[in-house]
C-alpha cells in the first residue's frame, strides 16, 4: 500500500515534536530505579563543592608534564581508592539526602548539568544533573541523578 505524501510528512513532524520538546530531554531505561535527590540549599552546596573540587583537580593534572601525566592516570588506575576520599564522602553525604525513587521507563527535562562527577571511579565523567520527571506516576519531581542514570535523548536543553 503507497501512502500519500501528506500523511508521511504528518507522521514524521509528529515524531519529530518529541524529538525537539525539551520534557523529552532525558529518559530511564524501562528497568531502571533511579533515586532523585531533592534539591535544596544543602544539596545544591555538596554539588557546587564537589564541582570546585573536581574542578581543581582537572587543572592540576592538566599542569602536568606529560610524562607525569600519564603516571598519575596509571597510579588512578592502580589504586582508585586513593583518589576517591573525597569523592566517596560527597557520594554519601548526596545518599543521606531526601529524594525518591523513580522507577521505569520515565522522560525527563533536564534543567542543569554540573561539574560535580557522580562516579565511583576517578576516571569516569559521568555527571549530576538536575532533573524535572515529565511523564509516568513521579510526574513534577525536581531533583538530581547521576547521568549514568537517565540519558540525554539528544532533544534540546
Amino acid at each position: 500500500m503507497k501512502w500519500p505524501v501528506w500523511v508521511v510528512l504528518v507522521s514524521l513532524g509528529l515524531a519529530g515534536c518529541r524529538a525537539l520538546d525539551p520534557n523529552y530531554s532525558a529518559k530511564s531505561q524501562p528497568d531502571s530505579v533511579i533515586r532523585l535527590v531533592f534539591d535544596s540549599v544543602r544539596v545544591r552546596d555538596l554539588v557546587a563543592k564537589a564541582a570546585r573540587r573536581d574542578e581543581q583537580f582537572l587543572n592540576y593534572r592538566r599542569a602536568l608534564p606529560r610524562e607525569e601525566s600519564l603516571e598519575l592516570t596509571q597510579d588512578m588506575m592502580e589504586h582508585p581508592d586513593r583518589y576517591m576520599v573525597e569523592r566517596k564522602k560527597f557520594l554519601a553525604d548526596m545518599a543521606r539526602e531526601p529524594g525518591a525513587l523513580i522507577t521505569g521507563e520515565q522522560y525527563f527535562r533536564i534543567l542543569e548539568q554540573s561539574e560535580a562527577r557522580c562516579a565511583r571511579d576517578p576516571h569516569s565523567t559521568l555527571y549530576y544533573f538536575r532533573f524535572r520527571v515529565t511523564t509516568g506516576p513521579s510526574k513534577g519531581l525536581e531533583g538530581r541523578a547521576c547521568d549514568d542514570d537517565v540519558k540525554p535523548t539528544g532533544g534540546f536543553l
